[in-house]
């Protein structure tokens, strides 16, 4: 369960490294209680934001050329137009553009390197907030269920986000195929009925545990059948969209489903009034959350479904082109025989029909591979220009 050497790590790749982590600082920050006690934590934010990006955007003046393949040099630029244009102009939203200008400076990255060391940095800095909750340097508020169940939020502004940064944690753990021993199995399993307990958060403990069924499968069989390739390769032909329409289809008649709604604590509702609300188009708008002081208020609204809110949000073609991308990305790695990194990516977007991470790079990293499916990761690539 070792990390990858930095030493071992080429200069661009550690110059991306570096930017991309403090970046997330940036981002991490605004998910962790410091707003509400420290007023300088706003400029802090956005500082280490800027820095970040500088970073790694200057990554690629250090890799000195562009890696993209010669046949789909057109389709990358025309696909990064139309998100900039219409997830990011339309529906004004700059993460969109963030996340766009990122993935085109992992162009020369060595990305597998990149996420091996940027979750351990992740996993102290999530430690880190929980032990400044425990030890009442940020404040650990408990909100309750409408049963009486006590949630604590462990230091972060909302109580699910320890609990889904662990459930990530153990998609890592899939993703680069380590051989967990038993004992660490005990452990993290452990651990999320802890996250559980304090923090009354269903689907990601459901999530993790399924996550931990699959780590104990991988140890046993290590994810080489024929077979199960067969069955993932069936799956990303299905899955993305079907998802897709899942997620709409149960939000659009959401009071023919009040025991499914209930289970999914109001998600179903939440989902129709969203639609209600804004409807449905063929290109991006604008999308408003009601959410104030960052608690739960009498006109609460959000839609949680990251495949909804993407629905509503960013419209009809762009949800299309988006879902035959992931349906092509896990595609990739099922050609490549990395059948463990497709199955991760099916999970991470099963945990997208119920909450809103999957575009949320700050959790989802995985999406920086997006970035592969136009561009080759090294030296092997065929260099079309010289930047």
């Amino acid at each position: 369960m070792s990390s990858v050497s930095l030493k071992k790590i080429n200069s661009p790749t550690l110059c991306f490294f570096i930017g991309l982590v403090v970046w997330q600082f940036g981002q991490m920050l605004n998910l962790s209680s410091f707003d509400s006690i420290y007023a300088v934590t706003g400029i802090i934010e956005k500082v280490l934001e800027i820095f970040g990006l500088t970073l790694i955007v200057f990554s690629q003046f250090m890799v000195g050329k562009l890696c993209f393949f010669k046949n789909k040099v057109i389709v990358t630029f025309i696909i990064l137009f139309y998100f900039i244009f219409n997830n990011g102009l339309l529906a004004k939203d700059m993460t969109i553009v963030t996340i766009c200008l990122i993935l085109f400076c992992t162009n020369g990255i060595d990305l597998d390197k990149v996420i091996s060391n940027y979750f351990w940095i992740r996993i102290i800095y999530f430690s880190f907030i929980i032990f400044l909750s425990l030890v009442n340097v940020l404040p650990n508020v408990v909100t309750y269920r409408a049963e009486g169940s006590p949630r604590y939020n462990l230091g972060f502004f909302w109580t699910s986000f320890s609990a889904y940064s662990f459930f990530f944690c153990i998609l890592y753990l899939i993703w680069t195929n380590k051989k967990i021993s038993n004992f660490y199995l005990i452990i993290i399993t452990f651990i999320n009925q802890l996250f559980f307990e304090l923090t009354n958060t269903k689907t990601a403990y459901f999530l993790s545990l399924l996550a931990i069924v699959v780590l104990l499968l991988q140890k046993k069989h290590n994810f080489k059948s024929k077979f199960l390739k067969k069955i993932l390769f069936f799956s990303a032909l299905i899955l993305p969209s079907l998802f897709f329409f899942v997620s709409y289809y149960y939000a659009k008649n959401a009071f023919a489903y009040p025991s499914l709604n209930e289970i999914m604590t109001n998600r179903l509702y939440l989902g129709y009034e969203g639609l209600q609300k804004f409807g449905v188009k063929m290109y991006g708008q604008v999308y408003v959350e009601t959410i104030a002081n960052r608690s739960i208020i009498d006109n609460y609204f959000t839609i949680d479904s990251s495949l909804l809110r993407y629905i509503v949000h960013y419209g009809w073609i762009s949800t299309i082109i988006f879902s035959a991308l992931f349906t092509k990305l896990i595609l990739f790695f099922v050609k490549k025989n990395q059948l463990n990194k497709s199955i991760v990516l099916i999970l991470v977007l099963l945990s997208a029909l119920t909450d809103p991470w999957l575009l949320a790079l700050d959790f989802n990293v995985f999406i920086l591979y997006f970035s592969r499916l136009f561009m080759a990761p090294s030296e092997s690539a065929q260099m079309v220009k010289k930047i």
